[in-house]
């Protein structure tokens, strides 16, 4: 059983603006990954006529998602905020750079898709497939 760890939790529920965009990197251990970046239409809580558009990146389960979904897909995701920072040589002295907030996909389910009856229909934050 998965437990469900609330602190820096959010769920969101919207249509893909495009296709996922999946790319392969290089983790710490030399390993190739998969890294899928997507822009999600959600339609905004105070005013359901205004839809925010909100990036989101995924690690585990990028390769499934792309399979199943397609532009206009409806998707429910839970994410973590993550600090996106990085290091930067200025004038000779190393700075850490604050980059933003970034939504990171840890699970998401399949509202609608492209896939057919008896497909993929849910993944969980190692990117295991549940029917």
């Amino acid at each position: 059983m998965n437990t469900i760890n609330l602190n820096n939790q959010v769920m969101l529920r919207g249509h893909l603006v495009k296709d996922v965009q999946v790319s392969l990197y290089n983790d710490a251990k030399g390993n190739q990954k998969s890294v899928g970046r997507f822009t999600l239409a959600v339609k905004s809580g105070v005013n359901r006529n205004e839809v925010e558009f909100i990036p989101v990146t995924i690690f585990s389960g990028a390769d499934v998602l792309a399979k199943y979904t397609r532009k206009g897909s409806q998707i429910l995701v839970s994410c973590m905020l993550k600090n996106n920072t990085y290091e930067k040589k200025v004038k000779g002295k190393t700075e850490t750079v604050y980059g933003g907030l970034e939504l990171v996909c840890q699970g998401f389910e399949f509202l609608s898709s492209s896939a057919k009856p008896g497909d993929v229909e849910s993944t969980d934050e190692d990117g295991s497939e549940e029917k």
